[in-house]
């Protein structure tokens, strides 16, 4: 989801549609600590996401160290 489908749960307008003063947005304090909450959420859900492809990423992950003189 893009940003603004998070934020708006609708999708994105054209330009042309957001020269009309109908469909401008008036944002108020409760829809505000609303939208606060859902990138909260979002963040949450990315963060836990990467540390789960970071956890199967690291199971398969071996060091190798080098010396002077190996041959590689």
């Amino acid at each position: 989801m893009s940003p603004f489908d998070v934020l708006y749960e609708k999708m994105c307008r054209t330009s042309n549609n957001w020269i009309s003063p109908n469909d401008k947005l008036i944002l108020g304090p409760n829809m505000l600590v609303e939208m606060e909450w859902m990138v909260k959420k979002a963040r949450q859900n990315l963060k836990s996401s990467q540390d789960r492809q970071k956890a199967y990423v690291d199971k398969k992950r071996t060091y190798k160290e080098f010396h002077m003189g190996d041959h590689v």
